[in-house]
């Protein structure tokens, strides 16, 4: 998630690695510092559900209110209680409340544009302000994110990656195709554009062979020449 902005109020929000929690304000510190520990283990929307719910020690129809949102190839959404969810696409908003439900609301979206997420929050201060946050545990009445930059670069990547890259400094190198970057913390774009700096850098000396970005290096059917020491 990319972009995010959020109003402040009571509610607990926990952000981090692409995954938002929120809580009730009367939650107990303990419970959120170990939500936040968990965000960080690569979570899933079902891991996050079942971490939340177990924190409570209660029944379904115990449970307080909350929302859990978690990015993957799409928006899964979990809300429960006066909250809601607009999430935007191509012109048109899809809403997701999760009010007047004995248990939770759940779906799945196709990764939005953007969205907002709101909770009922009589208390808020008028002074409310809108303030950045990137992962961090905050107080707040909404949350606004804005996804369309890693939308693009998804695509971008998805539907420009060129079959094939040539060693330019080793005409006996090997042609190998190449696959976007799966290794975290390098979305696929990013190893593309570096894997095309490093090949059209000026004229090396004769015998230099340029190397390939490692996270973007492809198995090959014959091992590349020994490199000259």
């Amino acid at each position: 998630m990319v972009s995010s902005t959020y109003r402040t109020g009571t509610w607990l929000g926990i952000v981090r690695s692409g995954s938002v929690i929120v809580l009730e304000s009367n939650t107990s510190p303990n419970i959120v510092n170990r939500l936040w520990d968990f965000l960080g283990q690569d979570p899933t929307i079902h891991g996050v559900l079942n971490e939340v719910t177990n924190q409570f020690g209660t029944g379904l129809t115990g449970l307080p209110s909350f929302a859990i949102l978690v990015q993957s190839d799409k928006l899964h959404a979990i809300l429960r209680g006066d909250i809601t969810l607009i999430a935007h696409l191509n012109g048109s908003a899809e809403v997701v409340s999760g009010r007047d439900v004995s248990t939770w609301s759940e779906r799945s979206l196709v990764l939005p544009e953007s969205l907002e997420l709101t909770m009922a929050d009589p208390d808020a201060d008028e002074t409310a302000l809108d303030l950045a946050v990137s992962e961090a545990v905050v107080r707040l009445q909404s949350l606004l994110l804005d996804t369309a930059g890693n939308r693009l670069a998804g695509d971008v990547a998805a539907n420009d990656v060129p079959a094939a890259v040539e060693l330019a400094s080793s005409p006996e190198a090997k042609v190998c195709p190449l696959k976007p970057s799966t290794t975290p913390g390098r979305p696929p774009l990013f190893g593309l554009l570096k894997a095309k700096m490093r090949l059209n850098l000026r004229p090396r000396p004769a015998g230099f062979k340029t190397p390939m970005p490692i996270w973007m290096a492809p198995p090959c059917t014959s091992p590349l020449p020994a490199r000259s020491r």
